[in-house]
């Protein structure tokens, strides 16, 4: 189904719902996804944030709840 999705009417700046959509959509530029296209494949415990020193898989929850590279984005969306 091709209809814009309930939850991006609660999202309150137009600006971000292209972000949040990517984000929700797996459309983004973390580790995770990026190193799924290289080759050889990575595999995903090498998939990790190269912006800090935490030795931490950069994903999604990684992004949103312990690293400190991405502050700013977490303050603006979340």
């Amino acid at each position: 189904d091709y209809e814009a999705k309930e939850y991006l009417d609660s999202i309150p700046v137009i600006s971000t719902k292209p972000d949040d959509t990517k984000f929700r959509t797996r459309n983004h530029k973390l580790a995770i996804e990026t190193l799924r296209y290289a080759r050889p494949v990575a595999p995903r415990e090498q998939k990790l944030c190269e912006f800090c020193n935490q030795d931490e898989i950069e994903d999604e929850n990684y992004m949103i709840f312990s690293c400190n590279t991405y502050e700013d984005i977490k303050e603006k969306y979340f």
